[in-house]
């Protein structure tokens, strides 16, 4: 610790020396003869050094020889010194004619240089034991020793004190109040456990909200204002990036605005009205051929419907009573009354319009009759066909609803509606049972049916679509190809099915996949057969009317023309071909297919030029 000055502000020693007051510029007092020189004193005051030292014991140098010999040499020099003093004293006692001193008293009075050194080494043992073990002084008169600090030095760090205690003074009033964070820290190192003892989590689904606005949109709605930017205030800002080598390009003048992709917008069932239906089908590729094919096969149907209302795929009873061959293996009504009422729907003919008004609103009835109504919505599902059934009989309602408004129908659209997005798969698709995996023909069916209740004014939540869509994708190769439950196994109905789905869910006309799978189905050509096939890919080529529309729709409608059975009694107007379709849902399914593939001119306007009538 370093001492502090003393009271009167000197850091120099306050003993009293001459070499205090020479510093402090004081006349050095006289002495007599007896009192040695101020300036001998001085010097010898100024050979006074007090040295680091090491800690030595206590009487350490009571028995030093060294300290014994320089003892008994100063007791004799002091003697000497007393003897000389006197002898000089006798013979400055005599008398002298002038009486004065002699310029020598001054050095013989000077101790010699040998007892100076002595005097230095005995005050060094002297200091050195004056300290005890600690290193610390055993009186009083040690204190006055030491180096005197300078007052600077002193000043600093009383300075620097006074300043740490106003900063922290000042800091305590402005510091904020201490905020409490929880924070949770992960074991780095889990505990190992048997595998008995891990728990399994079961499968979670997080329900996501129903919401057409993203948090970006709502957002940007949020903050947007009535101000708009006009074009014509801005100007063109080019940096300029010239250097030796480069010079900056003009502006172009001309804006070139990239192309604006062509949604679906269109697709409606106004083309089914009487004033319509005949013009549409003579300007997109119909006739009166086939015109006339469309009202044979309906009538044909009309012939098969049984008392109750329904339609069987078993067409063994009522006025056919088995005369028609090809029967179906297929026991689901609910499927074949939906079929047999989307063709007279698809024609015009609805319950309060049209020849067949009784028997469209009697199958309506049965239908009534056998949606089972339960905490998912209105279920349609019979026989091993499943959702293929629900799906059907729900389009076949939506229609019904949408060409007539019949307030009687909107319950069963809605809850037909409810129960597909309840028995969709968590990963996007339908199959022949609710809540399993799907596969792309079930799902098909389900995405028109969805559809067709969105246009009858009862949408689907936007997750809904969007696990359809996921799962479209899911199946799609680049190719513009689809699988059935994998992009591996594809067949062409299931590209032809991917292919109008996707119309449905938005993609756009110029879609690269899209324009793929066109000019495969058109590669293919219309099958001999499989009607299934027929039917999804002319309704796909249609909504985009491309340039290979009209070969591919001659050569199906003439065949089909061709195929229908004519002169052979009770199967007048009716078709069957013996495809694994064909064999399952027999002739009543096929003559279906074949009636609304022929009425695809006004069934549907186009979804890709809705251009008005």
């Amino acid at each position: 610790m370093t001492k502090q000055p003393n009271s009167n502000g000197s850091s120099l020693p306050n003993d009293g020396s001459s070499l205090g007051a020479f510093k402090t510029g004081a006349a050095a007092p006289r002495h007599s003869k007896d009192q040695p020189p101020p300036a001998r004193q001085g010097k010898k005051r100024e050979l006074e050094t007090v040295k680091p030292r090491s800690r030595r014991r206590p009487g350490g140098q009571q028995n030093n020889p060294l300290v014994a010999n320089l003892l008994t040499r100063m007791a004799q020099k002091d003697a000497e010194a007393a003897s000389e003093k006197q002898r000089v004293a006798e013979e400055s006692s005599k008398p002298s004619r002038h009486q004065r001193t002699s310029p020598l008293v001054g050095l013989l009075e000077s101790p010699p240089i040998d007892e100076v050194l002595l005097s230095q080494s005995l005050r060094q043992i002297v200091l050195e034991q004056d300290l005890d073990e600690e290193g610390t002084l055993l009186d009083a008169t040690a204190s006055k020793r030491m180096i005197p600090v300078p007052s600077f030095l002193v000043s600093m760090v009383v300075h620097l004190a006074i300043f740490l205690t106003l900063a922290l003074v000042v800091y305590t009033k402005t510091a904020p109040e201490p905020k409490l964070s929880l924070i949770a820290a992960f074991e780095l190192m889990p505990t190992p456990m048997e595998p008995s003892e891990v728990e399994i989590p079961e499968t979670m689904e997080i329900e996501l909200p129903d919401d057409s606005q993203s948090p970006l949109e709502k957002a940007f709605d949020a903050s947007a204002t009535e101000d708009k930017l006009e074009l014509a205030d801005t100007t063109d800002i080019v940096p300029n990036i010239a250097t030796d080598a480069i010079e900056p390009s003009p502006i172009d003048s001309e804006v070139k605005i990239a192309p604006k992709a062509t949604l679906p917008s269109g697709g409606g069932l106004e083309g089914r009205e009487e004033s319509s239906r005949a013009r549409l089908a003579a300007s997109r590729g119909g006739s009166r051929a086939s015109e006339l094919a469309v009202e044979n096969g309906i009538r044909w149907i009309i012939n098969h419907q049984r008392k109750d209302g329904s339609w069987h795929f078993r067409h063994d009873d009522g006025q056919c009573n088995g005369a028609c061959r090809n029967q179906g293996l297929q026991e689901s009504t609910t499927a074949a009354t939906g079929l047999a009422m989307m063709t007279l729907l698809g024609a015009g003919y609805t319950q309060n319009t049209g020849p067949y008004q009784e028997e469209v609103h009697k199958a309506i009835e049965f239908l009534k009759r056998k949606i089972r109504i339960g905490p998912h919505g209105g279920s349609f599902v019979q026989g091993q066909s499943g959702m293929y059934s629900h799906a059907i009989a729900t389009i076949a309602l939506a229609e019904a609803y949408i060409m007539t408004r019949d307030t009687g129908l909107s319950a069963m659209v809605d809850l037909g509606r409810q129960y597909i997005e309840t028995a969709q798969h968590k990963q996007g698709g339908w199959r022949y049972v609710p809540g399993t995996k799907g596969d792309m023909t079930v799902t098909g069916w389900q995405i028109i049916a969805l559809k067709s209740c969105e246009r009858a004014g009862f949408e689907s939540g936007e997750v809904t679509w969007e696990r359809a869509e996921d799962f479209l994708d899911s199946l799609a190769s680049s190719d513009g190809r689809y699988g059935y439950q994998n992009p591996d196994n594809q067949t062409d109905t299931t590209t032809a099915v991917g292919m109008l789905s996707k119309m449905y869910l938005g993609a756009a006309l110029e879609d690269g996949r899209q324009e793929l799978g066109a000019q495969f189905l058109v590669g293919q050509g219309p099958s001999r057969t499989d009607m299934y096939f027929n039917y999804y890919a002319t309704l796909a080529l249609h909504h985009r009317q491309d340039p290979d529309w009209n070969k591919w729709n001659t050569q199906l409608r003439d065949y089909l023309i061709q195929t229908q059975v004519n002169g052979n009694g009770h199967a007048d107007g009716s078709w069957y071909f013996a495809d694994q379709h064909g064999k399952v849902g027999g002739r009543l399914y096929t003559t279906a297919l074949a009636v609304m593939t022929l009425e695809v001119y006004y069934r549907y306007m186009p979804l890709y030029a809705n251009k008005g009538l």
